[in-house]
């Protein structure tokens, strides 16, 4: 019996299939761009995070509270420019989202890990990422929509007391609202609409 010497086509592995599924689905969707008026704003964050980044690597020191508040007014000032610059874009609505977003997003849970560190827990910048873990844990589970309703009263009453917290620091700053106390607020609308 003669051999059949044509080239065999190997079948695609479950793997490969899997692979290049994942692929497509992993592809992120186009954000908008960042504008002329934001790069200033992307620029300074970028040096932010990576000064936030080298004293967290920095383990021969202790964190220096005046280093932290330091980095933590430049931050609050480049929230203010880039709310400035979104409400002149009309782009201030809490589904808005580019790169910028996520630098920010970055230096928030940065510094919310150094106040934790600093024992400033019941400070507003100090509930940034656990409103970020919240919203994962709250992605995860309408993912797999395996989830009872006492699963979700521990992340209602941690909520709520972020809620009061900032409502609290809202009072004490009448009309006049903090730059930490608009973005923390920002994350905390979406908490609670991912719950809702």
């Amino acid at each position: 019996m003669a051999r059949d010497m044509s080239p065999a086509v190997a079948p695609q592995s479950a793997l490969s299939v899997a692979v290049s599924w994942r692929m497509d689905v992993d592809r992120p969707l186009r954000k908008p761009t960042i504008s002329a008026a934001e790069q200033p704003v992307l620029n300074r964050l970028v040096g932010i995070r990576n000064q936030l980044a080298a004293l967290k690597k920095d383990r021969g020191n202790y964190y220096r509270p005046n280093d932290i508040v330091g980095l933590y007014n430049d931050l609050l000032a480049q929230v203010w420019a880039l709310y400035g610059v979104r409400t002149s874009e009309h782009n201030d609505n809490d589904a808005y989202k580019n790169r910028l977003d996520a630098v920010l997003d970055e230096c928030f849970q940065l510094f919310s890990l150094f106040y934790l560190a600093l024992g400033k827990n019941k400070e507003v910048p100090a509930t940034y990422v656990q409103l970020v873990t919240i919203k994962q844990n709250f992605e995860l589970l309408n993912d797999t929509g395996i989830y009872t309703d006492d699963d979700l009263e521990p992340f209602k009453v941690r909520l709520l007391e972020i809620r009061q917290l900032i409502d609290a620091e809202v009072s004490r700053n009448g009309d006049e609202p903090k730059p930490e106390v608009l973005l923390v607020s920002r994350r905390l609308r979406q908490c609670e609409t991912e719950l809702g």
